[in-house]
């Protein structure tokens, strides 16, 4: 029997996992409270506001997913299930990527390593309504621009440039890529070649990145003051001084207390220098999660024998640290070591790759060498299965009955409902509002007045966050000028009102 080509292995592989997210995508209703709360918290509503044409402050990410999740809602209707089609069609091109990469700067086979490292260690982000799939694939498709097409042809670094520029607008620590393509751009492998040559590829690096991205720092400059403004410096002092977990009462009391990086970075240097340090070394430790187990070490513990593999291996050693550099000023998630996944999976990929083709050995120890090596993989794709099963089964399914009650009540009109988490006002076509500054049950009150809030949502978030609305939920302690709309079978969740 003719075996596969590695193009056809891969090109295989993509279609199984694309199938395999696609089913699991089905029991995906509604999005998870602590992995789709962006979606409808931020991405969604700024994605109608772009397309209405309305000036917004992007203060986490630009508008890059914003933009695509518009556009591609507009023309397939719901957008919650067309932000999860973005993240499996991602997913599965990022493999392919993965595997382009592999296979021109070491092997074939080593191609089909990292294409089923990326796919199966970022697999848990497959079929969820967020960024991390679709960054993933942004930053893999300039990876093969600036490493796999001829570095002498200027489209390469143009191409590199628009998709390093997109990424950017997705995620502000996008913009590493720009200072990598330019490293490579500026080097190299041409003895004495032209300073010209080099600055002609940075320029045409740069052109692209400002082709995707320039139109975004000229608006955010017109509509809120400067083209780099952002809340970004919240989050760095969450990660430095607060709870480390960037959730709304931590940004809130950094804006109180930092009200520039400046401040962040210099009101205590010493103690920043330390926190930096330390969640560096946090960083490289949760890598652990992402299945860089010792065949990562491969590049240490097995000699360099083939030049050719220098080169690669150098520039995305080089890309591993500027997209490491960022995350030592951010929050404690997994999600944001997205980035660094492509760079350290070249590394497990060549390691497994020269595992399993040890020279002058038998058949027979290549096979248990192989069959180990599928360990690793397989190890990936077990986490991202439990995980996808995690996900689906903690959805908050009982927030599409309340979402009825609430279109019912509102008849289409606009509302502001206060909900911890902005899933039911995504669901419902509401306004969402929560008075996380609040410091006591009488500010809390007063805060919603301030804010026309007509309805209230109180489930376990809600109640954790103000332990006096328990009695509102349950019913034994009814709010003075708010009425139950609706309630749950056991008192899990109760929808109130506001009297007229």
């Amino acid at each position: 029997m003719k075996r596969l080509p590695p193009l056809g292995i891969a090109l295989a592989i993509s279609a199984i996992v694309a199938v395999g997210l696609l089913l699991v995508a089905r029991e995906h209703e509604l999005g998870g409270y602590d992995t789709e709360a962006d979606f409808y918290g931020r991405y969604l509503p700024e994605s109608r506001a772009l397309l209405a044409g309305e000036p917004r402050f992007f203060g986490f990410n630009g508008p890059g997913y914003p933009l695509v999740l518009g556009a591609l809602s507009a023309a397939l209707g719901d957008p919650f299930e067309t932000a999860k089609l973005l993240s499996v069609g991602s997913l599965v091109v990022a493999g392919l990527l993965a595997f382009l990469i592999g296979k021109r700067a070491l092997h074939p086979e080593a191609g089909l390593w990292l294409q089923a490292l990326t796919l199966f260690g970022a697999g848990r982000f497959g079929v969820l309504a967020s960024t991390e799939a679709f960054f993933l694939a942004l930053v893999l498709g300039t990876a093969a621009a600036l490493l796999c097409l001829d570095r002498g042809q200027g489209r390469a670094f143009f191409v590199a440039g628009l998709l390093a520029g997109w990424a950017t607008l997705v995620r502000y620590n996008g913009a590493f890529l720009l200072a990598w393509g330019g490293w490579i751009a500026l080097g190299s492998r041409v003895e004495r070649e032209r300073i010209g040559r080099r600055i002609g590829r940075l320029a045409t690096l740069v052109g692209g990145f400002l082709v995707a991205s320039g139109w975004w720092w000229f608006l955010n400059w017109r509509w809120n003051g400067h083209p780099l403004a952002s809340h970004l410096h919240l989050v760095a002092a969450s990660a430095l001084y607060g709870r480390d977990v960037g959730d709304q009462e931590d940004l809130l009391e950094a804006a109180r207390r930092f009200p520039r990086l400046a401040d962040v970075l210099l009101s205590r240097p010493v103690e920043a220098l330390g926190r930096v340090l330390s969640k560096g070394l946090a960083v490289l430790l949760n890598l652990a999660w992402a299945g860089i187990q010792p065949f990562g070490l491969g590049p240490l513990l097995v000699p360099e024998s083939d030049a050719e593999e220098k080169g690669p291996a150098r520039r995305m050693a080089l890309g591993f640290l500027l997209a490491f550099l960022p995350l030592c000023l951010a929050p404690h998630s997994s999600r944001l070591l997205v980035p660094l996944l492509p760079f350290a999976y070249f590394f497990v990929a060549r390691g497994l790759f020269r595992f399993t083709r040890r020279r002058g050995e038998e058949s027979r120890t290549r096979r248990i060498r192989r069959t180990l090596a599928l360990l690793v993989p397989l190890s990936l794709l077990a986490t991202a299965a439990w995980k996808l099963r995690e996900y689906v089964s903690s959805e908050p399914v009982e927030l599409l009955r309340v979402a009825e009650l609430l279109r019912a009540e509102t008849a289409g009109e606009p509302t502001v409902l206060a909900a911890r988490k902005p899933h039911l006002a995504g669901l419902s076509g509401t306004e969402s509002m929560w008075p996380a500054a609040a410091p006591d049950e009488a500010a809390f009150y007063a805060a919603l007045r301030e804010g026309n809030v007509e309805f209230l949502f109180v489930g376990d978030r809600e109640v954790r966050a103000a332990p006096f609305l328990e009695g509102a939920r349950r019913g034994g302690r009814p709010l003075p000028g708010w009425r139950p709309v609706g309630r749950g079978a056991a008192s899990e969740w109760a929808l109130l009102r506001k009297e007229e």
